[in-house]
């Protein structure tokens, strides 16, 4: 299981990421998912509670925009081959 706080559909959940990841406390909670290799990452989301231990997931998400202003052309493009 890996802590990432968000809901299935990979938008942040305003509550459920246990304090910005700093809480440990047993009335919070946050969302997680199983992590395995072929699973969607937000396959099977489950609130726990934050006093668990898990690893936290943290990926940055930036708009196209922010992507060009940021790393101008020095950004990598993925060709489907």
């Amino acid at each position: 299981m890996i802590w990432h706080g968000s809901d299935a559909a990979g938008v942040r959940s305003e509550t459920g990421y246990c304090s910005a990841w700093r809480s440990s406390d047993p009335s919070e909670s946050g969302s997680s998912s199983p992590i395995g290799r072929g699973l969607p990452l937000l396959d099977g989301c489950q609130n726990h509670s934050c006093s668990r231990e898990m690893i936290v997931l943290c990926v940055e998400n930036m708009s196209k925009y922010n992507v060009d202003r940021r790393l101008g052309k020095k950004h990598m493009h993925f060709d489907d081959k």
